[in-house]
């Protein structure tokens, strides 16, 4: 019969009489709240990267909306010139027509003819022309601003719930920590505090996904 020298035990049965059943328990535990910890950081860094970017689109559309304005605003502008310019000829047609002491008179009927076809295409044409241009430039800009504003609150929705991610890691962070003092001291009561912390951080983690 071969005799094992004394105190020369296998590795493996050294690691399993330092690990004790309260160890392994506890090691279990840490095990679970750091998979529980790895996707609340994961959730959290996901959540301040999306409001971030919907922060940049609703600057973004912001942008292009105020953009929008000014050539609406152009626009309305181009489109009052032309309606002066056309009130003009309107009053000048008239006063021909009053004043003219020979309204037959070929220079006259010229006169009259080309005054009337430029506020006919003023009429007609380029006044419809620049006020559907004007207007759809104003739709446009307004429904810029809409979706600027829709950004912003999905942005500011996405930062609460990477806010309150954030302070789930904490106390998932915590609740290691403390089963960690558990292994130490090999007092339940820090592993026990340790599961209760952890508890309370996976359900403010889970709150965070009811944000709308």
């Amino acid at each position: 019969m071969e005799l094992k020298p004394e105190g020369l035990d296998r590795p493996g049965e050294q690691a399993e009489q330092r690990l004790d059943p309260f160890d392994r328990r506890v090691a279990m535990t840490m095990a679970m709240i750091a998979a529980v910890l790895a996707f609340v950081t994961m959730m959290s860094h996901r959540a301040i990267t999306e409001s971030l970017i919907l922060q940049a689109e609703a600057n973004r559309l912001t942008t292009e909306a105020n953009i929008n304005h000014t050539e609406a605003s152009d626009q309305w502008g181009y489109y009052q010139a032309k309606n002066n310019r056309n009130s003009q000829l309107e009053a000048s047609l008239a006063l021909l027509t009053i004043l003219g002491k020979s309204p037959a008179d070929p220079k006259n009927t010229e006169t009259v003819k080309s005054w009337g076809d430029q506020q006919k295409k003023y009429r007609e044409i380029e006044l419809p022309a620049l006020k559907a241009k004007a207007e759809a430039l104003e739709q446009r800009a307004h429904a810029l601003e809409s979706e600027s504003e829709r950004k912003l609150v999905e942005s500011l929705r996405e930062h609460s719930r990477g806010d309150r991610l954030d302070m789930a890691e904490l106390g998932v962070e915590l609740a290691l920590v403390l089963c960690s003092i558990a292994v130490l001291t090999k007092l339940p009561s820090f592993w026990y505090s340790g599961i209760a912390v952890g508890i309370i951080g996976a359900i403010v983690a889970a709150t965070a996904f009811a944000i709308t």
